[in-house]
């Protein structure tokens, strides 16, 4: 998993946003951990959720039953 992202996406109305993403380590090893710990064979998938109004994103790895958040360094929306 990246530990830098960047994005770029639209809204309803085609108003264009970015962000530029460091993601915490050691949140993102203490997810897998968590999600790997009961099923090694687990498949994952890291969901990214902007709110409506554009101006902040989460993040959460999930192995289909539960969903871990993942905490972010530095969150920058454009």
């Amino acid at each position: 998993m990246p530990r830098d992202i960047s994005m770029g996406w639209r809204n309803k109305e085609g108003q264009l946003y970015g962000a530029k993403i460091v993601m915490n380590e050691e949140s993102i090893f203490q997810a897998f951990k968590e999600i790997y710990e009961k099923n090694p064979q687990a498949h994952t998938q890291l969901k990214i959720r902007v709110n409506i109004p554009n101006t902040y994103i989460t993040f959460v790895l999930t192995d289909g039953e539960k969903e871990i958040p993942i905490k972010t360094d530095k969150l920058q929306v454009f």
